[in-house]
């Protein structure tokens, strides 16, 4: 046998050796680590380009499909570690066509290339898709906490006050209010922040905001911080009543209200006056004063927002009647009689009589002694005067007849001792042995 012969024989054994040791070599891989399948579930589908969908004024909601369960396929080695997170499931927006409502999902398994990897169900994913508005809304403060004690909020400005969102549509209408929240807790001068700006819905739950787009990021909100003052209401009425009749009470509710402001503001209230008009009138008056109808200083507000409160008045009117009383002339005090004086009432009798006015309730109290009748005769002489009755008047009282009175001063006449002696002009004869002592004669 030829070189050339040995050398082509050792070749064609080589060459099957080498496939018989490769096979061996693959037989003894899938024995000692098999190919094997699983099934990974809950894997989350990535949303690509999502603005090729608002690029035409669009915006979508994914309806189904998000969550896929997907198949691996490879070495049980690879396999068994492969976990819902090594696994990337995406869906391209931007291949979506007619009818829009499904886009196709990819998988693959970056970090085990050698392994193959499946949808096991679903291969696309649902979308629905709606116009994208833009509405405008009002911003509302919401506060949080209390200011400190002896203090109180006072306007509260937003910055913006309106703010565009955009959205879905049917998102959008859902919206019932715009709110920031400012924390106040213990406060004691004003307060200026920036807040973000949330959406609420009618059931006053918050929305997902990344659902929304807001115009304005941050709002700039201002509120006073206000030093608060207990200011009693007064009740003035304006006018008379009826003739004949009184007021005879007045009554309402709250007697105190807390206002607010600065300090110099406050400094300037020490009341608060309603005034009520009974002009005229002849029963009772029962009427609510709305707060907006009460004139404030500048710079003082209410406290507590109290607008929706009312100040109940009520006033009590009644018909006067009249009422005679006598007086003793012997009760009415004289004051200030000038010393050596005398007096004589110039009456056709010892009593005089008083007719008062005023409701039966304060009529039936009065009597002659209640008045406490009496006279000031200050700086009065002899002669004759006219002087009027100081009385002690109960409130809404009134003396109807003529106050004036004729009242006579004289001087006190000065009696001779010896008179106390006399009797019917007649001389009383003193006893003898008196007489024997005394050598002058005594006469009136």
């Amino acid at each position: 046998m030829s070189m050339k012969q040995k050398m082509l024989n050792n070749l064609a054994i080589k060459i099957i050796s080498l496939c018989l040791a490769a096979l061996f070599w693959v037989v003894i891989i899938n024995i000692d680590d098999p190919v094997t399948t699983r099934k990974v579930s809950n894997v989350t589908v990535t949303i690509q380009n999502q603005e090729s969908i608002t690029s035409m004024g669009k915006v979508y909601n994914v309806v189904g499909g998000d969550l896929v369960d997907v198949k691996v396929k490879g070495k049980t080695s690879e396999v068994e570690k492969i976990t819902k997170n090594d696994i990337i499931a995406t869906a391209d927006l931007s291949t979506l066509t007619a009818p829009w409502t499904a886009v196709q999902i990819n998988v693959e398994c970056t970090k085990y290339p050698d392994v193959e990897v499946s949808l096991a169900k679903n291969t696309c994913v649902q979308v629905s898709l709606e116009d994208i508005v833009t509405q405008q809304f009002a911003v509302n403060v919401e506060t949080k906490g209390n200011v400190a004690d002896g203090y109180a909020l006072g306007v509260i400005t937003a910055k913006p006050n309106m703010i565009s969102l955009s959205g879905a549509k049917s998102l959008i209408g859902k919206i019932k209010e715009v709110k920031v929240q400012l924390d106040v807790s213990g406060a004691a001068d004003n307060i200026t922040e920036r807040v973000i700006p949330y959406a609420y819905d009618n059931d006053g739950n918050r929305m997902d905001s990344s659902k929304l787009s807001f115009r304005t990021r941050k709002v700039k909100v201002m509120a006073e911080v206000l030093e608060t003052k207990d200011v009693p209401l007064e009740i003035q009425t304006v006018g008379k009543p009826a003739k004949g009749y009184d007021l005879i009470t007045i009554d309402y509710d709250p007697k105190h209200v807390e206002v607010m402001g600065a300090s110099d503001a406050l400094a300037g209230i020490s009341k608060i006056t309603i005034p009520i008009d009974i002009d005229g009138r002849s029963n009772d008056l029962e009427q609510s004063v709305k707060w907006t109808e009460v004139t404030l200083p500048k710079g003082v507000y209410l406290v507590n927002n109290l607008e929706s409160d009312d100040i109940v008045v009520k006033a009590t009117i009644q018909k006067r009647e009249t009422k005679e009383i006598t007086i003793s002339l012997d009760d009415i005090l004289l004051e200030h009689l000038a010393d050596g004086l005398d007096y004589q009432w110039k009456t056709p009798s010892n009593t005089i009589v008083l007719r008062l006015s005023g409701t039966k309730e304060t009529l039936d109290e009065i009597t002659g002694l209640t008045l406490s009748p009496k006279v000031s005769l200050a700086n009065l002489d002899v002669g004759v005067h006219q002087v009027s009755l100081i009385l002690n008047l109960p409130d809404g009282v009134i003396l109807e007849n003529k106050n004036s009175w004729k009242i006579e001063l004289t001087e006190k006449t000065v009696e001779d001792p010896s008179s106390e002696n006399s009797s019917g002009g007649e001389t009383v004869q003193q006893p003898e042995e008196n007489n024997s002592t005394d050598d002058t004669d005594e006469s009136e």
